[in-house]
């Protein structure tokens, strides 16, 4: 697989995060997030209120757009390099998927340490 933070292929299939498990929360609380988020609000990074999935129905009403902007490039829409900074539980790549977007990255990575070293993916 095309590691697009580093450049090179790495071995093995691609990798996609899943959706959490059906039931399970994220965080009930503030509490549980610090230990999961190694650049959380108190390392001075994200809030609580960030940790919240975009519904797959909010990609629904985008993809007209997504698929313009693929027609616009003359690429069909499962090329089109898909970036989102902001992971939560990866769900949002598994939703772009499953409305034919196969070039999706979204990784649990600090973007704004990756803006900072110069390592956003071309998208």
């Amino acid at each position: 697989m095309y590691d697009p933070y580093v450049g090179k292929k790495e071995r093995g299939s691609r990798a996609e995060a899943a959706p959490p498990a059906a039931g399970r929360s994220l965080h009930a609380d503030e509490s549980t997030l610090a230990a999961e988020w190694p650049w959380s609000k108190d390392a001075g990074g994200e809030d609580f209120g960030d940790h919240f999935e975009t519904p797959k129905r909010a990609y629904r009403d985008i993809k007209p757009v997504l698929r313009k902007e693929a027609q616009r490039r003359e690429i069909e829409e499962s090329a089109l390099r898909l970036y989102d900074p902001y992971f939560c539980r990866g769900a949002m790549v598994t939703h772009l998927n499953s409305l034919g977007f196969a070039n999706v990255i979204n990784a649990k990575r600090d973007f704004y340490a990756d803006i900072a070293a110069d390592r956003v993916p071309a998208h």
